[in-house]
């Protein structure tokens, strides 16, 4: 094993290839470009660990422990190579893949399970602080400001900042016969989120999407509501819980 075109310094977790997307779904053209980045397991490609795409791919399959046996070489061999921004990369993808696990438990998450989402961060996050890697910092602490404020509600320490009530013009035809209030995310807002989730600010989302800051402020506040949770963090946060990002 070994490091193959090692050149330069990743950019970071939003720069993740496409077939390790958790928005991008499964063609025979995905699964082909899988299996074939499986032959270079234990190598970098360009500062990029193959096993940590492995081990998103195995994440979005749900298969746990390939996916912590593929961070762990990855991270292996990213401290033989002294690849401190890929390390980094890796320990913050660790953490998403625990948040999602622990979508199956009750809320508020196990403290256990918190700790170790925290551990992995900090790791993350001072390596990033070492090579002023701020965007990602600042995904860092997304994940844990988002994380934290999903366990307060859960506790009921805290309310959703959007209320969820209808301006009184509206409530005769919410209550009217045969209306049914549909609060799953629409394509354009899963658009908006997973953008969110990379780190997007909303004039980045809105320059993407080809659409105006106060669109995107729309769409968040309508994410807001239908995932009701308390803001941008704790909508990141339960958007990787739930796999939706």
């Amino acid at each position: 094993m070994g490091n193959r075109s090692f050149t330069g310094k990743p950019k970071g977790p939003a720069d993740l290839d496409n077939c390790a997307s958790s928005s991008l779904p499964y063609s025979s053209n995905t699964t082909t470009y899988v299996e074939r980045i499986r032959t270079l397991r234990g190598f970098m490609y360009y500062g990029y660990s193959v096993d940590r795409i492995l081990g998103i791919v195995a994440a979005q399959a749900e298969n746990w422990s390939q996916a912590e046996q593929a961070f762990e070489e990855g991270l292996a061999l990213c401290r033989r190579a002294k690849n401190q921004p890929e390390e980094a990369t890796i320990l913050y993808e660790q953490a998403r893949v625990i948040l999602m696990q622990s979508r199956t438990q009750p809320q508020p998450i196990q403290q256990q399970v918190l700790q170790r989402i925290q551990h992995l961060c900090d790791q993350a996050q001072q390596i990033f602080l070492q090579y002023g890697m701020q965007r990602y910092v600042d995904l860092v602490e997304t994940l844990q400001s988002g994380v934290d404020l999903l366990n307060k509600q859960s506790r009921g320490e805290i309310m959703p900042k959007v209320s969820v009530s209808p301006p009184e013009q509206e409530r005769d035809e919410l209550l009217a016969p045969g209306y049914h209030l549909d609060l799953s995310l629409t394509p354009r807002e899963l658009e908006v989120l997973r953008l969110v989730a990379e780190g997007h600010t909303d004039r980045e989302v809105a320059d993407a999407l080809v659409i105006s800051p106060r669109t995107v402020n729309r769409h968040l506040s309508n994410i807001f509501v239908k995932l009701n949770v308390p803001g941008r963090a704790a909508a990141v946060a339960y958007a990787i819980r739930q796999m939706l990002v």
